[in-house]
């Protein structure tokens, strides 16, 4: 994930690489989607309830890494190409296994 991240221009936005990892750690892991407030995202992140909420929408539309459906109560967040964020994890948990098995 390391060396893709340094080509993402997420990582050289802070506020939006620190939103972007908050939700890729809490949303459902087999399908992507997660429902969180603007003050859940503010608390992972520490940042503000306002820059937690401008960062989820810079990530929507300036980056296009996420879907995301609004109302008054919370945002469900959808993280679009999720199996992409995944193929890492696949593969170490591959090799983790076969090295248990030997």
């Amino acid at each position: 994930m390391h060396r893709k991240a340094e080509q993402s221009p997420i990582w050289k936005d802070q506020n939006a690489w620190r939103v972007f990892q908050w939700i890729l750690w809490n949303v459902d892991y087999e399908t992507g989607i997660g429902t969180f407030g603007r003050n859940q995202i503010a608390k992972g992140t520490g940042l503000k309830n306002s820059t937690a909420y401008k960062v989820a929408t810079r990530l929507h539309e300036k980056y296009q890494v996420l879907s995301l459906k609004s109302n008054n109560q919370f945002t469900e967040f959808r993280v679009l190409n999720w199996a992409k964020y995944q193929q890492g994890e696949i593969m170490v948990a591959s090799t983790v296994n076969e090295k248990e098995h030997v």
